[in-house]
């Protein structure tokens, strides 16, 4: 899937990691310098790191709904590919496993085809957003933002400790 956005996967998969892991570890830093008065919980932190891991996995969501509306996946490799980021590095055999099966081939809808289906009012409007890529990320950003303030104000799952 991000091959489609970014190229070759896993060149870039390593770098990906180490930016994650220093932001995190900033994080850390952050917030245990803004209270160094109170002992190493570690709660901070995993308040930080857990928003942080989140909204990544809000955002690839919607990378992998994009993906699928643009190559006309069923639900079911939809459904597999937003799932597999829940487990620590599933996405890769997954998007092998996509990529194998021509699921990632072609190119970004931008035109209309002879097909049917892009006479829909959806496949218009993603069509006119793939051809304004930035309009595109920034609505998809926004978006992403609105549902994890959604979920911020919801709470955490199992309730507040």
């Amino acid at each position: 899937m991000f091959e489609k956005l970014h190229g070759n996967v896993r060149n870039r998969q390593g770098v990906q990691h180490e930016h994650r892991a220093g932001l995190l570890k900033l994080a850390s830093v952050w917030v245990t310098a803004q209270r160094p008065q109170e002992p190493f919980t570690g709660r901070g932190e995993l308040t930080v790191g857990g928003g942080i891991h989140g909204f990544v996995f809000l955002a690839y969501a919607a990378t992998a709904v994009l993906v699928a509306k643009n190559q006309r996946w069923r639900a079911g490799p939809t459904v597999v590919a937003i799932a597999s980021a829940i487990v620590p590095y599933a996405t890769i055999p997954t998007e092998i496993w996509l990529h194998r099966g021509g699921r990632l081939a072609g190119e970004w809808r931008r035109e209309p085809t002879s097909d049917v289906r892009d006479r829909a009012w959806h496949d218009r409007l993603m069509r006119q957003l793939l051809r304004r890529p930035w309009i595109l990320g920034v609505l998809v950003m926004l978006v992403v933002a609105a549902v994890f303030v959604a979920l911020l104000i919801i709470g955490p799952p199992g309730g507040r400790a």
